[in-house]
């Protein structure tokens, strides 16, 4: 079970180098019954099951390999060969080919939960020791049934949103010039015999103590990505917006002084009190 998770915390550390060479892509992790479902084993998994997809343009076969083949030699000497890696290729004549012809199947995907999202960048992955990664994993993966957890990891970031020009950058998050990993992470508990406002509040009670309080240990001058993160996230302001906000907040006044636009965890949506049973948006 150890060597699982030390196996994906190399893949961890690993990624922002990988990126760095022109490589995207996304992997899917779990524990539990639903590893057993994602690898459609009889039985359930140890530890950790994952699923790494990498993308490279104009890279080839035998660059892939070169690229590739190192980190699996890492992995397989950290678990003395206890565990099973399957490593497959597939070249496509175009980037059209690519898009259409290497679609996802229709295999399991996703869970009914909250989601809890956080960036991470080289500081958080590869100047970390394995030791240390491997344990902030187990903790993402946790869940509040303990029947098991996914995770979904996109590998969005690095050289791109870095190297945009500083004149392009708008209002993003600036922490995703640093970012390379957007984290999604699920284990919550829906209680559908609640009204909708109290389940979802007794499940953001729990992701906020597990999920986000791993973040701020983890990543604490990271952020989050905001159309897939926690709207009951304490630290939304932090974490979706960064040092943007208070700007945000300057704009949104001016062209938006009564608050006819709001969303949860939006700009200046502290100054609201939503209820989702009733339907009000009052003012506070």
């Amino acid at each position: 079970m150890t060597a699982a998770w030390n196996a994906l915390a190399i893949l961890f550390r690993n990624l922002p180098d990988l990126m760095d060479t022109g490589f995207a892509g996304a992997m899917t992790a779990a524990t539990g019954s639903v590893a057993k479902g994602f690898s459609g084993s009889e039985s359930t998994p140890p530890g950790v099951y994952f699923s790494q997809a990498f993308h490279g343009y104009n890279i080839g076969t035998s660059g892939m390999n070169t690229l590739i083949f190192p980190l699996i030699e890492k992995i397989k000497d950290i678990s003395n060969g206890s565990l099973s890696i399957n490593y497959t290729i597939t070249e496509y004549p175009s980037y059209f080919n690519f898009l259409y012809d290497g679609r996802s199947g229709e295999e399991e995907a996703g869970q009914i939960s909250l989601l809890s999202t956080h960036l991470l960048g080289r500081a958080q992955l590869s100047d970390l020791p394995m030791e240390t990664v491997a344990a902030y994993l187990q903790r993402a993966l946790a869940s509040q049934s303990g029947s098991g957890s996914q995770m979904i990891v996109g590998l969005q970031g690095g050289p791109g949103p870095a190297n945009v020009p500083e004149g392009m950058r708008g209002s993003l998050n600036p922490v995703w010039r640093e970012a390379y990993l957007h984290v999604i992470t699920l284990g919550a508990m829906i209680d559908d015999t609640l009204t909708p406002n109290k389940s979802l509040s007794q499940a953001a009670g729990w992701m906020e103590q597990n999920k986000e309080a791993l973040w701020r240990e983890w990543a604490p001058d990271m952020g989050a990505y905001i159309n897939e993160g926690n709207p009951y996230n304490t630290e939304w302001k932090h974490d979706f917006f960064g040092t943007s906000y208070d700007r945000l907040a300057e704009i949104k006044k001016k062209f938006d002084p009564t608050g006819s636009l709001y969303i949860l965890a939006g700009v200046r949506s502290d100054e609201w009190d939503y209820d989702l049973d009733t339907g009000k948006l009052c003012r506070v």
